[in-house]
């Protein structure tokens, strides 16, 4: 399975080059330890996607070679959760809690539907 890394909105998908900065590049570089010639993924999240090898590698980002590209739209609605970690006690002991409630959203942020755990068993 191909690594997926995500490059800013607006990213040109055209070009034969595309390269990966911040903290996608830095997870890419000193976490996957990537290669020259490794196949990767490449999306900016909106529905645009690219499928290429990596060409070069530096310390802060790295550049892939756009072997493949598409467009698939992304679904009108999206389920999201959130996690509280509090710490308990002197222990330094945590507690993960999760909440009773999500939020269905559209991908404009407009709220779409409160949806209880229960609802998603």
């Amino acid at each position: 399975m191909l690594s997926t890394f995500f490059v800013a909105e607006g990213t040109d998908f055209s070009a034969n080059q595309i390269e990966v900065d911040g903290d996608e590049a830095h997870h890419g570089v000193n976490v996957l330890r990537l290669k020259t010639s490794e196949e990767v993924k490449i999306s900016d999240g909106v529905g645009n996607w690219g499928v290429g090898t990596v060409s070069q590698v530096n310390k802060k980002s790295f550049t892939v070679e756009i072997l493949d590209r598409g467009f698939e739209p992304t679904s009108k609605q999206r389920v999201v959760v959130v996690q509280a970690i509090l710490k308990n006690g002197k222990n330094g002991s945590k507690l993960f809690k999760t909440p009773k409630e999500a939020v269905k959203m559209y991908p404009n942020g407009q709220i779409l539907k409160l949806v209880t755990i229960e609802d998603i068993k």
